[in-house]
């Protein structure tokens, strides 16, 4: 996976998460949009990268 704040902010580096069905991005800002890419990925092998998705980051309670 890879994540950016909205806009023309270039795209992070990929991110290896392992076989998970979610995971936690820290250190993104409060209330600022991010759009979120993630893609398969075995040994060498590597999918397209998904149609990005936005989401907004909350605030820590």
């Amino acid at each position: 996976m890879r994540h950016k704040a909205r806009g023309d902010d270039p795209w992070g580096p990929w991110r290896t998460v392992g076989a998970q069905l979610s995971t936690v991005l820290s250190g993104l800002q409060p209330n600022t949009p991010y759009d979120i890419e993630v893609r398969a990925s075995e040994r060498d092998l590597q999918s397209e990268p998904s149609s990005a998705s936005c989401t907004t980051a909350r605030a820590a309670p």
